[in-house]
């Protein structure tokens, strides 16, 4: 089920509620994707018993999200524990819209389903903690403008005007869109002032993983479809468009003068060193706005958990509730109720002999020679 939610203010921010059964878990931070809340339909489990486990998706970067992907992981799922029943969405979601904060427009939302069976024939009670891991691909579109201004035009400006003009000479502009990874350019304290026909510049552009999670590479193979390798991991793919001649090779890992790749891990930050060449002063006039465009690409992954309370099984009460149990002593019969209690066998003459179980159990006792707790 897809819908537009309005809680886009919400997930600005990192919010984590975890510890309690039944605490929703939000986990992003207002970048990309946000798990608004993930968690069981019922706090407490029966052991044996169907449970419904959703997660709640939404977009709230300025990107559309694609090829959208939930994993469940954590649980022993197919094992001698849980059972997965069904999925829905079973596949990956193609699209999850952007938001648009200029009109107030939230983005796409998408819930996720699990139908799983619980342990059965549990005799304690148990917490277990499952986890989900949400994949999808993004991008980051950045776009700035970098002031030149020539040193002859400056000369023959007032004194009282140069240094004015002068410190306009840079980064005159930026625009950027909300993503995981944030993109930002600057050119660092110089001036950009050309003397030369041949002056170069350095600019720098800065990607910052503003998310919790991880990228990988666009191309990478990930779930259903296969595992995720480690060769693909914290990979992000650059593409850098100018009207202006920049050299960035030396920054990418494989690429060419602008474009290429780039690693980062969680919470990292990556600098490409770009050298820029304007050119003949007579190009430019006086001064020239040059227009640098910024494309980052990137799969990408965020996690959270969230904890399953299951309890003891009522079926696993061996000879089961209000069954009583015959003993035979000096050739006369005696029963023993064992109504609200229970029992789970071995050889016990007193209640001394039963080891406690769990500090749930308030109470133990040997009924009909069996061991019984409540």
């Amino acid at each position: 089920m897809r819908s537009y939610l309005l809680f886009a203010l919400s997930v600005i921010g990192i919010v984590v509620l975890s510890g309690c059964i039944g605490q929703t878990t939000i986990t992003g931070v207002g970048k990309g994707l946000a798990i608004s809340s993930f968690g069981p339909d019922f706090n407490d489990i029966r052991s044996g018993e169907p449970v419904y486990l959703s997660a709640m998706v939404t977009n709230v970067g300025e990107s559309d999200a694609t090829n959208v992907y939930a994993q469940l992981f954590g649980i022993n799922i197919g094992g001698s524990e849980w059972t997965l029943v069904s999925m829905t969405p079973s596949a990956r979601v193609s699209l999850l819209k952007r938001s648009d904060p200029t009109l107030g427009i939230p983005g796409e939302s998408q819930e996720f389903i699990w139908n799983l069976n619980s342990p059965a024939n549990m005799l304690v009670d148990n917490t277990y903690t499952a986890n989900i891991r949400i994949y999808y691909q993004y991008s980051t579109q950045t776009t700035a403008l970098l002031k030149f201004i020539t040193y002859d035009y400056l000369k023959s400006l007032p004194s009282s005007d140069m240094s004015k003009v002068q410190s306009t000479a840079g980064v005159s502009h930026t625009s950027s869109t909300a993503a995981p990874i944030a993109v930002s350019l600057n050119v660092g304290s110089r001036p950009l002032v050309l003397y030369t026909d041949n002056d170069q510049f350095v600019v720098q552009i800065t990607l910052n993983n503003a998310d919790i999670g991880n990228p990988f590479a666009v191309g990478a193979t990930y779930p259903p479809a296969g595992p995720l390798v480690q060769t693909d991991l914290y990979k992000v793919n650059v593409v850098i468009t100018s009207d202006l001649s920049l050299n960035c090779a030396n920054s990418f890992v494989s690429g060419t003068a602008t474009s290429g790749v780039v690693t980062m891990t969680k919470g990292s930050t990556k600098t490409i060193f770009c050298t820029a060449s304007p050119g003949l002063r007579s190009a430019l006039g006086n001064m020239r706005d040059y227009a640098v465009n910024v494309e980052a690409t990137y799969g990408y992954y965020i996690d959270s958990s969230t904890n399953l309370n299951v309890m003891r099984s009522i079926g696993s009460l061996i000879g089961g509730t209000g069954a009583t149990t015959t003993t035979a002593a000096s050739a006369t019969t005696t029963t023993v109720s064992t109504t609200g209690w229970t029992c789970v066998g071995g050889s016990c003459t007193v209640a001394s002999d039963c080891p406690p179980v769990s500090p749930s159990q308030n109470a133990r006792a040997c009924l009909g020679g069996q061991c019984c707790y409540q």
